[in-house]
């Protein structure tokens, strides 16, 4: 890389390639052969847009021929099950999967959810500017190809022509369906359909052998009009013609009768919207620097939409495209200079190009469209406020639809959810489906998507897809809107209140509100969610590993390593993180107020759940034994209003809450009522002209009560009252040995606890309860001896140390720590669900009691009989996992050097070591498990004066998993006070010139609880 690049940017390549289609590809590929830097930046989730985002999978043989021998494929690896080469249909997965590989193998920098929003070219070459999930990026670069079918880069240049101006256009969509009739269709009933329609044509073509599939193919003409949001449009409409299509040839087609539509495609098929002029060396150069790889090229209509629907000339465009830009980068980059930048710019010694600006103005901006922000944008235009929805995927309703998880799993089905479960129903009988909607009825994603859309579209809500925050607008410290990122334009909106929707906080996080990080002691979150489709309308729901959303590469690592761990038919779009980033409002909710059926003032929503974490637990109740039964929880207003930022609401898994409260609110059921109570204070604050704090509690709550989100109960409720020295006497002779704690979660689906628990009770009592506590564990005939100890231990107190090493002896007698022996509900592969076995959940207790001689004693027994293994690692019932944390979680909390020698054991062991990791692609999840316990152990090693557990966390700051990564850099930054940040070469150097290194005990405090 020459000097002349060198400055401040996020990443420096000799050519970046933007746009992730089959010509996009073959250009990365052929500029990396020819030794060049590369980058690719996609604003999908996927690979090979021209048939993988518009489900053109039936090719033409020649074509599918020509395009395999270009990457070297075979060409029945790319084929569906059933069809013939003569008549091939292709695989999603299996082009995803494959042109992804082509980028591997030649190691191409890719980049997911990034998209272009502007660049400048001055003597330095060209910086770019990015903008995704992870917020901006920038990078330094001599070439830049446009490869997208949008024309991004296009869109940026003075030449840039949008055709068409007066005349209609061919638009054309694919929809998936299965069981289908075998054997074609008749043609006149498709023809018929067509012309009641409207449509050009209806195409029926076979799918494979699986379940009767097929895909349909219909055109229309549309009117073109110079309207930057055209596409938008035409999309919803789009939606609209392909649901009355399927029903009316379910209707009058017999081999139609029992089909499924299952799917339709993200986006439509049109030619490209807009050309930009070629210069003198080539159609496909717009100046020097920057190539048009794609049908945007100075071509004329014809060649241009026909480049666009032929894959193979698009990758030999592409080649081409890609040799010319390395061959310009490497030879000759003092071309960009100031001569360079005036062919754009006759005044200055640099130039710039950003995508063109529209100014709109709204009452409520909701960003984003899931399973919250759809309900928010619906609820907010129904209360007669003008409302603006944005949503970074092709359809609303987020991890419910586009993510794959397609039914409810407990919640409430009252007031806006069962608004949106009446129409999912009303939409299944229209379709030909059943659909009970009682308990966890799975619903036809392409009907919630539907439904969603008919109820914004009815309510009025202006709905902009695939979009992409870029900033939030402020006023002082108040936001008044958002610049938003549309495929090929830019949207600043104006508000009276905004609502982030987006699930992670992203808007709020832009507007400077203060956030934790999943779990607060090491930013551990519950595993993300990427559906696969085993089968064609076949989802698999999955849990399997972490992703940093904030972090450019590390969304795209999971997503790679998420594609290949279910191989199938394919993959959903949407990449569903269970758990994110906690923005810290007014009240931060956590599983001790949940424990305790704390009553809110401010209530606006009340969730229904098990404690359904889907990861490891950091809250002393799961680790003590007390797993929360089914309760019925209360969300304060307070919550949804981030610190230190006014002018926006958050709503979704992103509202203020530790990592353990939120397991039990995060049902989609209770998240949709969340969003509407999101856009019901969001349009009062609008028409009040307030901000969203000052919107009255009692109008929000009547309203709430109004539209069944909220019981009338609570408008008339009295305070609850602190116990009495009588009444706690009362609640401790309801503690109960023979009562296990973990057994409250053993609970049928919709039963519900509505009582209060008596250890919740005493442990959150103040300190008159431990004389009561301790005059149980000096009775040996108290049947509530052990129960009084964990509790006494919670509260920190030693006197209950004999019992709690009493009862664990009965596991320590055996030559190995026992497995878990109770069955506990809906556990999956460890750890879930703060399942583990009688002696883990005893050991985590002991540590809360600040007795070092008793806990090293016990910890040096149990390592010597743990005898790690892989499987009883991967084991749901041995409960490794567990044990290693608790004996760590011991050593760490109390710090004490004559842990280390038992520390040293576990660290040294294969199972627990050298776990760090470069491998982009790691489709075995408990290989990240491992490696976390690498880290625990470690920070344990450190907390009890031993360098080692240093040395190891700052080894995991060069790891590829960028959650392990914030782990280790805020266990060192708590430990050392250093601010080194994540530079491993740093803290490996200042950890070298200690001489010696002190315990440092960690203190659990409140959030933990």
């Amino acid at each position: 890389m020459s000097e002349g690049l060198l400055g401040l940017a996020d990443y420096r390549v000799d050519v970046l390639v933007l746009g992730g289609g089959f010509g996009g590809v073959a250009a990365a590929r052929s500029a990396a052969q020819a030794g060049a830097s590369v980058m690719l930046a996609e604003m999908r989730t996927y690979l090979g847009e021209e048939l993988t985002a518009t489900y053109q999978y039936a090719i033409d043989p020649d074509k599918l021929q020509e395009i395999a021998a270009f990457f070297n494929w075979g060409q029945r690896e790319l084929m569906m099950e059933g069809t013939t080469e003569s008549l091939p249909v292709l695989t999603p997965d299996s082009i995803k999967l494959k042109l992804e590989d082509v980028l591997l193998e030649q190691k191409v920098k890719l980049l997911y959810n990034a998209r272009m929003v502007e660049w400048t070219l001055d003597r330095n070459g060209y910086l770019v500017t990015l903008t995704g999930k992870f917020g901006t990026k920038t990078v330094r670069t001599y070439q830049l190809i446009d490869a997208s079918s949008e024309g991004v880069v296009a869109a940026t240049l003075p030449q840039a022509e949008l055709r068409y101006r007066d005349r209609n256009v061919r638009v054309e969509r694919m929809i998936s369906l299965r069981k289908v009739e075998t054997g074609a269709p008749d043609e006149s009933s498709l023809r018929e359909a067509a012309a009641r329609l409207g449509l050009k044509q209806v195409q029926a073509i076979p799918a494979g052998s699986e379940q009767g599939h097929m895909l349909l193919r219909f055109s229309w003409e549309e009117p073109y009009a110079q309207d930057p949001f055209w596409t938008n449009q035409t999309e919803i409409k789009a939606r609209t013609i392909s649901m009355d299509l399927f029903r009316l040839l379910k209707a009058t087609e017999h081999k139609f009768k029992n089909a499924e539509l299952i799917n339709g495609a993200h986006e439509l098929t049109a030619a490209p919207r807009r050309r930009t002029q070629g210069c003198d060396v080539s159609p496909y150069m717009a100046m020097p620097g920057i190539w048009i790889a794609s049908g945007n090229a100075d071509l004329e209509d014809e060649a241009s939409a026909e480049l666009q629907r032929n894959v193979a000339a698009l990758a030999r465009l592409g080649h081409e495209t890609g040799e010319h830009a390395a061959k310009a980068a490497q030879e000759n980059p003092s071309q960009l200079t100031a001569a360079t930048a005036v062919t754009v710019s006759h005044h200055s010694d640099s130039a710039c190009g950003t995508l063109p600006t529209i100014h709109l103005t709204t009452d409520v901006l909701v960003i984003g469209g899931g399973t919250s922000g759809a309900s928010a944008a619906i609820a907010s235009a129904e209360q007669g406020t003008s409302t603006m929805l944005f949503e970074m995927n092709s359809g609303l309703g987020g991890t419910g639809t586009v993510g794959g998880v397609d039914s409810y799993w407990f919640g409430r089905r009252v007031g806006f959810t069962a608004r949106v479960a009446s129409q999912v129903r009303e939409e299944h009988e229209s379709m030909g489906l059943k659909w009970q909607g009682a308990t966890a009825e799975k619903w036809n994603i392409e009907a919630k998507m539907f439904a969603l859309l008919k109820m914004a579209v009815e309510a009025g809500v202006r709905i902009f897809w695939r979009s992409m925050l870029v900033s939030v607008l402020k006023e002082g410290g108040r936001v008044i809107g958002a610049r938003i990122a549309l495929p090929d334009c830019l949207v600043e909106v104006r508000a009276s209140c905004v609502i982030d929707a987006t699930g992670d906080g992203d808007a709020a996080v832009l507007a400077g509100a203060p956030y934790l990080y999943g779990s607060e002691r090491d930013s551990i979150t519950m595993w993300y969610s990427k559906v696969p489709q085993v089968k064609p309308g076949l989802y698999k729901n999955n849990f399997t590993s972490t992703v940093d959303v904030g972090d450019a590469e590390d969304y795209t690592r999971a997503i790679l390593t998420a594609r290949r761990r279910f191989i199938g038919y394919d993959h959903c779009a949407y990449i569903a993180p269970r758990e994110s980033r906690h923005i810290v409002g007014e009240v931060l909710l956590s599983l001790s107020d949940q424990l305790a059926l704390r009553e809110w003032p401010d209530v606006v929503n009340i969730c229904f759940s098990n404690y359904d974490i889907k990861g490891h637990s950091c809250s002393d109740w799961i680790r003590m034994g007390l797993l929360p039964p089914n309760l019925e929880i209360e969300i304060p207003y307070r919550a949804l209003l981030p610190n230190g930022v006014d002018g926006l609401l958050v709503v979704g898994k992103a509202i203020s809450g530790t990592h353990d409260a939120l397991p039990a609110i995060r049902m989609q059921a209770d998240l949709e009522n969340l969003g509407a109570v999101g856009g019901i204070a969001a349009s009062l604050a609008a028409r009040l002209s307030v901000p969203p704090r000052e919107v009255p509690l009692h109008l929000l709550q009547q309203e709430l009560v109004r539209v069944n989100i909220l019981p009338e109960t609570i408008l008339s409720r009295a305070p609850r009252q602190i116990e009495t020295i009588e009444q706690l006497e009362d609640w401790v002779s309801k503690l109960d040995d023979q009562e296990r704690l973990y057994e409250f979660a053993n609970m049928g689906y919709e039963d519900v606890y509505r009582e209060r628990i008596p250890m919740a009770v005493v442990c959150m009592a103040d300190s008159r309860v431990i004389p009561l506590l301790r005059r149980e564990t000096d009775n040996p005939g108290s049947p509530r001896r052990l129960t009084a100890a964990k509790a006494l231990a919670w509260h920190g107190d030693p006197a209950g140390i004999p019992v709690l090493l009493e009862e664990m002896e009965r596991f320590l007698q055996f030559d190995e720590l026992p497995g878990r022996d109770t069955s506990i509900k809906y556990v999956t592969a460890p750890p879930d669900h703060g399942a583990m076995p009688e002696l883990a959940y005893l050991l985590y207790t002991l540590a809360m009691t600040n007795d070092c001689r008793a806990a090293v004693d016990v910890a040096n027994r149990a390592v010597k009989k743990l005898n790690p293994t892989w499987e009883k690692f991967t084991d749901p019932k041995h409960g490794l996992f567990y044990y290693v944390d608790s004996l760590c979680h011991m050593a760490e909390r109390l710090g004490h050097p004559d842990f280390i020698p038992s520390l040293k054991v576990l660290q040294q062991d294969p199972l627990f070591s050298g776990r760090t990791s470069n491998v982009l692609l790691q489709p075995d999840f408990f290989e990240e498990r491992a490696a976390y316990l690498e880290l625990v152990i470690a920070r344990a090693l450190a907390r009890c004066g031993d360098k080692d557990g240093l040395r190891t966390l700052a080894e995991y700051l060069g790891d590829v998993r960028k959650i392990l990564v914030r782990h280790a850099h805020q266990e060192l930054s708590a430990l050392t006070g250093k601010a080194f940040g994540q530079d491993g070469m740093l803290w490996e150097k200042w950890i070298g010139s200690l001489d010696a290194w002190q315990p440092c005990p960690w203190k659990a405090d409140a959030i933990h609880r």
